[in-house]
């Protein structure tokens, strides 16, 4: 099946599979492609959006952080059917302090669950019913040599050195954590140490599902959760531009 959506203002195609309680859409961006940075797209971007951007000291950074949220409001301007500068992102209260930097939420729909992650030239945006949330690490390098104890509990530690800690394990469980902590909410506001998520295949922690996930492009890995113990299907998709115009393709 092929469902697709439109972010354009004069009239978006509805993207039913985002929101279908047994699915969950995630959608590659990549950010090397300038067609995502028209000076019509970027107008897009609020005025959060546009601040952050401006701070990045490397045009490189900057432009990859533009065209993630370029995708990110492609995606969720189709699941709202409406236009891509109406799209309003909101932030819920931070659990540390207080202050207005928590978990990005729709403003006009929570029922709407989303996630953003970039690393490299590739981002992924997950949308679904319900809180999700989604990462993805570059396994080119090797990760620092004390990522391990720094975010293992003292049973993943010992597995991971028993199997030798090879790069592409310690990143995916990484990324499971990361993962699970963008969808309860608590990003690291809580200690990924005191957070068991297993080294592969899909687990429930917390009353949240965790599971990897293969986004056919080499050189990444990355994973999804979101709540619930259900499992639950996974539409892969990517962001394109046609004519100028930016929709998004899942195939499944």
């Amino acid at each position: 099946m092929t469902c697709s959506g439109s972010a354009s203002e004069a009239g978006p195609r509805p993207v039913p599979i985002a929101l279908v309680a047994a699915e969950v859409a995630i959608v590659a961006v990549d950010l090397a492609n300038e067609q995502l940075r028209t000076p019509e797209l970027l107008a897009t971007l609020d005025d959060v959006e546009q601040s952050v951007a401006a701070r990045f000291v490397r045009p490189g950074d900057r432009c990859r952080y533009e065209a993630a949220h370029v995708g990110l409001r492609v995606v969720l301007a189709a699941c709202e059917r409406t236009g891509m500068a109406a799209v309003t992102i909101v932030r819920t209260a931070c659990r540390r302090c207080g202050a207005p930097h928590g978990k990005p939420v729709l403003l006009d729909r929570p029922d709407v669950g989303f996630s953003l992650a970039r690393a490299g030239t590739l981002a992924l945006v997950a949308v679904a019913a319900g809180p999700v949330g989604v990462d993805l690490e570059p396994v080119d390098g090797r990760p620092p040599p004390n990522l391990v104890r720094s975010i293992c509990t003292p049973g993943e530690v010992g597995a991971l050195e028993a199997a030798g800690a090879p790069s592409a394990n310690v990143l995916r469980m990484w990324t499971r954590k990361e993962a699970l902590l963008k969808a309860t909410g608590e990003g690291l506001t809580r200690d990924p140490r005191t957070v068991e998520v297993g080294r592969g295949g899909a687990t429930t922690v917390d009353g949240f599902r965790v599971t990897d996930v293969d986004v056919g492009v080499a050189g990444y890995v990355a994973a999804a959760s979101w709540a619930g113990s259900a499992p639950r299907r996974l539409q892969l998709g990517a962001v394109v531009v046609d004519g100028g115009q930016p929709s998004w393709v899942i195939d499944g």
